[in-house]
């Protein structure tokens, strides 16, 4: 018996990412500076950019051991 390979040729592949940030500034900050990334890799397809600023859904331990909701950053090309 001889094996095929497994080979996705019809599936489209995207990048994503996921950040999270003490203020809305950092998150903004980081946003920007991952779409203007984005922007140079794949030019001709930078509309397709998706970015959400997500408000505060998740908690974490800041510097002075009180657990803190950050802001969040989404995006995807």
């Amino acid at each position: 018996m001889c094996t095929k390979p497994f080979v996705r040729t019809l599936e489209f592949l995207w990048q994503e990412g996921h950040t999270a940030h003490a203020t809305p500034e950092e998150a903004e900050k980081e946003a920007l500076q991952m779409i203007n990334i984005y922007e140079k890799f794949a030019y001709d397809h930078s509309n397709n950019v998706f970015f959400d600023c997500y408000q505060r859904v998740y908690m974490r331990t800041d510097e002075s051991g009180q657990r803190q909701l950050v802001w969040q950053t989404y995006l995807c090309l």
